[in-house]
């Protein structure tokens, strides 16, 4: 079967597949996850209405085409801040959950209530979008870590992977 037939099957396939579901809601159909595709909202900014912790916030907006309150609802959406990792408000120790307390309080004062813009948007894992938040022209994610309330997750990755090579190198070349 050539490109062309198979396209025109699988289309088919997805046609009558939404056309039965419609008619028969209570029918179950089985959808293999190759047949699905990640789908990350257009969200190019919002008001900011939470700030979970120093690396995750809740914003308000509407979706495009829609731009005025009276042509659709007013959605929210969790954003965790790219390429920064902020302590955790339920960390291990007291001292991780302070320091967390002082990076959400930091972000909070500075993006509260305000309007942002997201570049560079995602989504991760845990079904949040993942994005560069910026305010005023400042870039909030490099903000946080600047001013030591977050650290960079790229950095630290990196930093992690190379002291295990090191440690691996050590042992190998200088055994007893």
């Amino acid at each position: 079967m050539d490109k062309k037939c198979k396209k025109y099957k699988k289309s088919i396939k997805s046609f009558f597949t939404l056309f039965f579901c419609i008619l028969v809601p209570n029918q179950s159909f089985l959808i293999e996850w190759k047949e699905t595709k990640l789908f990350i909202p257009p969200v190019k900014g919002g008001q900011v209405i939470k700030v979970y912790d120093g690396d995750t916030i809740t914003i308000a907006t509407y979706l495009p085409p829609f731009s005025f309150p009276n042509d659709a609802p007013l959605y929210r959406f969790r954003v965790r801040l790219a390429e920064i990792d902020a302590p955790e408000l339920n960390g291990p120790t007291q001292k991780e959950q302070q320091l967390a307390k002082l990076s959400q309080q930091a972000l909070e004062k500075i993006i509260l209530h305000e309007y942002v813009f997201l570049k560079n948007v995602n989504m991760e894992k845990y079904g949040r979008l993942l994005a560069t938040v910026e305010w005023n022209g400042i870039n909030i994610n490099k903000w946080m870590v600047e001013n030591e309330f977050a650290t960079n997750f790229l950095k630290k990755s990196l930093q992690k992977s190379v002291s295990k090579v090191r440690k691996k190198f050590t042992k190998k070349c200088f055994k007893g």
